[in-house]
């Protein structure tokens, strides 16, 4: 008020500065004072410069927008509700698979200097590095021996064991890692300790460590669970270590016993093995130097010719090729906010359409052009925060769903999906941007063209170019939507025909199992 009351004063002071002179030039004073106001122009106008000039009454009248919006959308509720959840499903599909792309794709590995973390094998021709990687136990050895590119290696597998002594008897995934393993992850127990290097031979190898979940569910997160002990597939094992919550690695793992690698000249079964580069070294470099080691030293002791030697990035190893059908989803994804957000501009084309006399009555009555597109923007932005905030709960929902219809293990690091603050950030972000880009067109339409023609018109007359966008918009609509239609009825088409592949017996009615029994 103080600041209007400044404005309201010097306004004041000009036009009595004008109504003198014109009184001093030989003018009556009510010549004068018409002379003066003529001159001078609307008040509001010349008010409303003012205030763009001062900071503080700007963003004064950012909150009056907001709160215009806010009234203006009471009144229409449907209106501001059909463009709210309109948005909350566009954003909302897309905030869920970025939730999914960023967990499994983006997102570094929950290892310390995970970029430095490699995955070494062998690969055929043309078939992909992440099919089955793993060396020989013999390739390892001789690779740990003799290979400088790397800080540290380790080697691992993965089986079901029962492990006894705890409540119930159970199955659980057990891993059987190198003395190294968590040193290569730079990981160690969250309780006790880890694997000493000396347990690379026989009779040391008979401890374990166990995970977070397993420790919490059959030992009541009991810290005296050191060096208690257990029976896994009839053997005794001694509990040395509790990794900390979250770790898992490999998969879904519960427990981990230490693998005393032998070079047996008879076995040729390959375990995964992955490596931490030296200090200074190269993911390129390793490569290379793998490369030369596997021409001079693997293929005299077995390695097939026609293999090629490997190194890659854990990370790109564990993602494997699920980054085709993830684009594939990310692409039907956006074109249903492209539906929703033509949708959505439409709405508002057809909203300003309506208060085309409204907004003319405001520019006649001193509005500026830039004051009224303002509080259009700001009309639509409020409609696309909301959306983008209805989005996050609607992501929140949908997200553990899918995860629930992606059958077991064919979508990797599943356990780590979750959103966090850069989901947040990017989706709120790309809703903020939506929104004004929506209500721009809408914005200028309403505001273009002559005042007391739209006065004469009337509410709910349209331009031309108006009517011609509104169409063009109904079109992409359309063309999108049939995208997605034809997409889905071959991805149907494709299940169906899958269906009726004859296995060449009676598969209904007929169960598997497994029983495990110990030596």
């Amino acid at each position: 008020r103080g600041v209007n009351d400044d404005i309201d004063e010097e306004l004041q002071f000009h036009l009595e500065s004008r109504i003198r002179d014109n009184i001093a030039s030989g003018m009556s004073p009510d010549e004068a004072r018409r002379d003066a106001q003529t001159r001078f122009g609307s008040r509001a106008a010349a008010r409303n410069q003012a205030h763009d000039a001062n900071v503080i009454v700007a963003l004064e009248s950012a909150g009056q927008d907001l709160a215009f919006a806010a009234r203006a959308f009471r009144k229409r509720p449907i209106f501001a509700l059909g463009a709210v959840i309109t948005l909350a499903l566009g954003i909302g599909a897309n905030a869920t698979i970025l939730t999914v792309v960023r967990s499994v794709v983006l997102r570094p590995l929950p290892f310390p200097d995970s970029q430095n973390l490699c995955s070494i094998s062998y690969s055929s021709p043309g078939q992909p590095f992440f099919i089955y990687p793993g060396l020989s136990d013999r390739a390892y050895l001789a690779l740990r021996e003799r290979d400088r590119s790397f800080e540290s290696l380790t080697t691992f597998g993965s089986n079901p064991l029962t492990l006894t002594g705890a409540g119930d008897a159970v199955r659980v995934v057990a891993a059987t890692v190198t003395p190294d393993f968590f040193r290569v992850l730079r990981v160690g127990p969250s309780l006790g300790i880890g694997f000493a290097s000396d347990q690379d031979h026989p009779g040391r190898d008979h401890v374990a460590v166990i995970g977070d979940g397993l420790w919490r569910s059959r030992f009541g997160a009991d810290e005296s669970v050191l060096n208690r002990s257990i029976t896994l597939n009839g053997t005794q094992y001694t509990v040395i270590g509790v990794m900390p919550a979250g770790f898992s690695y490999p998969s879904k793992t519960d427990l981990w016993v230490p693998l005393a690698v032998r070079a047996d000249p008879h076995l040729t079964y390959s375990r995964p093995v992955i490596g931490r580069l030296a200090p200074g070294v190269s993911r390129e470099q390793a490569g290379a130097t793998f490369e030369v080691f596997a021409s001079n030293v693997l293929r005299d002791r077995g390695g097939a010719p026609d293999q090629i030697a490997r190194v890659i990035a854990l990370k790109d190893a564990m993602v494997g090729d699920v980054k085709q059908p993830l684009a594939i989803f990310s692409g039907a994804v956006i074109c249903v906010l492209l539906i929703a957000c033509a949708n959505v501009a439409n709405l508002l084309l057809m909203r300003a359409t309506t208060r085309r006399q409204e907004i003319a009555t405001r520019m006649a009555l001193g509005a500026s052009r830039g004051r009224l597109v303002r509080q259009l923007l700001t009309e639509s932005a409020a409609l696309s925060i909301a959306g983008g905030l209805a989005a996050l709960g609607v992501a929140a929902v949908t997200a553990p769903v899918l995860l629930t219809l992606v059958p077991e293990g064919m979508l990797p690091r599943a356990s780590e999906i979750r959103a966090d603050g850069w989901v947040l950030a990017v989706t709120m972000t790309g809703a903020l941007i939506a929104g004004v880009l929506l209500g721009l067109v809408p914005a200028l339409q309403a505001t273009r063209g002559d005042v007391s023609n739209a006065l004469r018109e009337g509410p709910g007359s349209s331009t031309k170019r108006s009517l011609r966008f509104r169409h063009g918009l109904i079109v992409a609509e359309m063309a999108l939507a049939l995208v997605l239609l034809v997409g889905a009825g071959l991805l149907v088409k494709s299940f169906l025909k899958l269906r009726a592949v004859d296995p060449g017996f009676e598969s209904s009615h007929v169960m598997t199992m497994t029983i495990e029994l110990p030596d």
